[in-house]
C-alpha cells in the first residue's frame, strides 16, 4: 500500500481476530445460503482478508467473495464475539478499489 499504509492496517487486520469462527453467521448470510461456499460467508471472507493481509492470498482471490457481499450485515447480529464486519467489508473494499485503480494505471 502507499503513503506509509500497510496491507495490515488497510484491511483492517487487528479486528479479523474477534472473528473466533463459530459459525453462527452462517445461517443467517443470504449469500452462504444460496451459494454454500464458506469464501461466501462472513467468517470465510474473514478468513480471506487475514489471509491476503498476511500475504497468503492475493487480494484477486478477495475480490469475489467481497463483491459478492449484500452488505446486510445479518451476520452482526448473530455474532457473539461482536465482530464488528462493517468495518473489515469497507476496508476490502476500499483497498480492492484503490488496488484496481492501480493496476489499471501500470
Amino acid at each position: 500500500m502507499s503513503n506509509g499504509t500497510s496491507l495490515k492496517d488497510a484491511l483492517a487486520y487487528d479486528k479479523t481476530f474477534d472473528c473466533v469462527q463459530c459459525g453462527y453467521c452462517l445461517p443467517a448470510c443470504p449469500t452462504y445460503e444460496t451459494m454454500e461456499k464458506e469464501t461466501h460467508s462472513p467468517r470465510g471472507r474473514i478468513n480471506l482478508i487475514k489471509m491476503a493481509a498476511e500475504g497468503k492470498a492475493s487480494l484477486d482471490d478477495l475480490k469475489e467473495p467481497i463483491e459478492k457481499c449484500l452488505g446486510c450485515m445479518a451476520c452482526t447480529t448473530v455474532c457473539p464475539t461482536d465482530v464488528q464486519y462493517g468495518d473489515l467489508l469497507e476496508a476490502a473494499k476500499e483497498t480492492l478499489e484503490k488496488h484496481e485503480t492501480k493496476t489499471k494505471t501500470q
